[in-house]
C-alpha cells in the first residue's frame, strides 16, 4: 500500500471521532431518565461534531496539554500546548492507524475506543 497522506489520516480520525461522538451520545440518552446534564453533554458533543466537520465557522476542536516543567527548573511553570483533537487521536492510537487505513475492523474499533476515551477524559476547547 502506498504511503497514506495527511488528508486520508485526518479524514479517518474525523470519521472515528464522529462515530465516538454518536456512541457516547446514544449511551447518554439511552438511560432510564436522562437528566438535564445529559442533554447538555449531548449538545456539547454535537458542537464538537459540527466543528470536526468544519461547519459553523468554528475552528477544529483542540485539547490543552499541560507539559511538566524540567525537573531541574525550579520555579518554572508548566508549558501548555494546544493540540488538534484529531491529531491527538492519531498520536494516541498510532499503532492502529495503518490497519485502520487498510479497513481492518479491529483497528477501526480501536480508533473509536480511543476517541471515546478522549471525549470522556480531555477538556476539549471549541472556537
Amino acid at each position: 500500500m502506498a504511503e497514506a497522506n495527511e488528508v486520508e489520516i485526518r479524514d479517518l480520525m474525523n470519521a472515528s471521532l464522529h462515530k465516538s461522538i454518536c456512541e457516547r451520545a446514544i449511551r447518554l440518552l439511552d438511560q432510564e431518565s436522562p437528566s438535564l446534564n445529559h442533554y447538555r453533554l449531548v449538545e456539547r458533543l454535537m458542537r464538537i461534531a459540527i466543528a470536526l466537520a468544519g461547519l459553523g465557522g468554528t475552528r477544529a476542536p483542540r485539547v490543552k496539554i499541560h507539559k511538566r516543567p524540567p525537573e531541574n527548573g525550579s520555579g518554572v511553570l508548566p508549558e501548555i500546548i494546544s493540540v488538534d483533537l484529531a491529531d491527538l487521536l492519531a498520536s494516541r492510537a498510532a499503532e492502529s492507524v495503518p490497519g485502520a487505513l487498510r479497513g481492518e475492523p479491529e483497528a477501526l474499533r480501536d480508533l473509536v475506543r480511543v476517541g471515546s476515551h478522549l471525549l470522556e477524559t480531555e477538556e476539549i476547547q471549541l472556537g
